[in-house]
């Protein structure tokens, strides 16, 4: 049974793009008063992630904006308005991790595969803005985590219909999540020993800005150090940071 809390606190999926959170706000203030509204979004760039929360003052205007909110149509989309789950052990570790999704699938489409499964409390494919197309990385949050457990069983490896070829890759977005931070940091040290450098009245040559003049003689060995930084974040797709240290020392 779900405490009043969690009666009162709903999650909004499938918001077009270029909905802002007043615009969201305003939607979901009509049916009665909110205690909080949010829209989650990347604030570096501002790009909306498609889904927010809605909190109202009472349960019962919560179960009114489903009633009448769910389905609505907005811009090119068709929300989902449904509670949002409540924490506790029963909810852990039911985000699943999918690559491998088809560039043309709908979010519709992508959803009713592992809705078999359970209740989904929130679906995503990650798209690129400027096509719509899917990135062939997703993310299905069920309400329990037997329900999670239940679809990788079933759909890891396996097909969606009507996209043969494509073969999904299911696991814990949990452990997708560890697996990155494994590889921070990582670094790879490549040694390259050269013949002498030997410099002269008139300085380096081709030194770049802020270069020094280094008028004594003699060997020198470089080393140089790259460190490749894996930087992850769940409903977005990796990044990776490269830094490079080039470091001269004198062999006597």
């Amino acid at each position: 049974m779900m405490d009043d809390l969690s009666r009162r606190n709903l999650i909004i999926n499938y918001l077009p793009q270029s909905l802002t959170e007043q615009e969201l706000r305003n939607i979901f203030s009509s049916v009665g008063p909110l205690k909080n509204c949010k829209l989650i979004y990347d604030k570096a760039t501002g790009y909306s992630f498609g889904y927010g929360f809605a909190e109202y003052m009472t349960a019962d205007d919560a179960e009114k904006a489903i009633h009448s909110l769910n389905g609505m149509q907005i811009q090119n989309k068709k929300i989902k308005v449904a509670y949002a789950r409540p924490n506790n052990d029963e909810t852990k570790n039911s985000n699943l991790y999918i690559r491998g999704i088809p560039k043309r699938i709908s979010d519709e489409e992508f959803e009713a595969a592992f809705q078999l499964f359970g209740r989904i409390i929130q679906c995503r494919v990650l798209r690129n803005p400027s096509t719509n197309e899917a990135k062939g990385v997703g993310f299905i949050l069920y309400e329990t985590h037997l329900e999670a457990d239940e679809a990788l069983r079933a759909m890891n490896g396996a097909q969606l219909p009507g996209y043969p070829g494509d073969c999904l890759q299911v696991k814990y977005a949990d452990e997708e999540g560890s697996g990155r931070k494994k590889q921070v940091p990582m670094a790879f040290v490549q040694q390259h020993i050269g013949g002498p450098m030997r410099h002269g009245s008139g300085g380096d040559r081709g030194g770049g800005g802020g270069g020094r003049n280094h008028r004594s003689g003699g060997n020198h060995r470089v080393i140089i150090i790259s460190i490749i930084i894996t930087i992850s974040h769940p409903m977005s797709t990796m990044s990776i940071l490269n830094i490079t240290i080039i470091s001269t020392i004198n062999i006597k």
